[in-house]
């Protein structure tokens, strides 16, 4: 999975044939989900609660062994993934919100069939083979255990995980000033984390007021 990047988020289904709407989260969704693309989706543990109530990982298994030849009572699907090819996609008109970084898309796949099918796999994350081509695309590896700093250098904590929302990406940080095993989230957009630099470990975030511990101690003092 070191290769890998995460390309988008599986929804809702969409009608009886097993459509399916899908957040991308690459700068490319042209390329990534091309028809005869196949794309590897994986249940990382970020699917709904209502989702896991319907018994999506029992019908997830059967969609595994039909399109993958994989049993599923020996291999898990979160391990080694469910190999989806696009049959077709196309463009939601669902307005997006400024704060979204994502793209949203109608995809039908060929080892998916009904809308049963379809629910199973809602929340799952698909993953594509890295392309350098892409500036803004990061391993998940490449981010856990990078220092954050704010926009002064300020050290606020260090990223512990990336949880891959369907409106956006949040960075798991567990905060510097914090007795407790507390993480905050921090939305993964340009507005808030301006900057990556790998080389130097770190993430600079500008963090809205009071998100982190004690961020807004300067503006209470200056009020006193």
């Amino acid at each position: 999975m070191d290769n890998e990047v995460v390309v988008g988020v599986l929804g809702s289904p969409r009608g009886l044939h097993g459509e399916i709407f899908a957040y991308s989260h690459t700068d490319s969704p042209h390329m990534r989900f091309a028809v005869g693309n196949t794309l590897i989706a994986r249940d990382t543990g970020n699917r709904s609660a209502a989702n896991k109530r319907e018994g999506g990982a029992n019908k997830c298994d059967n969609v595994a062994s039909a399109g993958n030849d994989v049993s599923a009572s020996s291999v898990k699907p979160e391990e080694v993934g469910i190999a989806l090819t696009i049959q077709s996609t196309r463009e939601s008109n669902r307005p997006q919100q400024p704060h979204q970084r994502s793209v949203g898309l109608f995809i039908r796949f060929e080892q998916i069939t009904s809308k049963e099918q379809a629910q199973s796999l809602r929340g799952y994350q698909l993953y594509a083979q890295a392309d350098n081509s892409e500036e803004d695309a990061f391993y998940p590896h490449q981010l856990k255990g990078l220092q954050v700093v704010d926009l002064h250098g300020k050290p606020l904590g260090v990223i512990v995980d990336i949880y891959y929302g369907q409106a956006q990406d949040l960075l798991v940080v567990r905060p510097r000033e914090s007795d407790t095993k507390e993480t905050v989230f921090v939305p993964f957009v340009q507005q808030i984390v301006p900057a990556v630099d790998l080389k130097k470990a770190q993430v600079v975030v500008d963090p809205p007021q009071g998100l982190f511990p004690g961020t807004d101690e300067p503006q209470q003092q200056e009020a006193q």
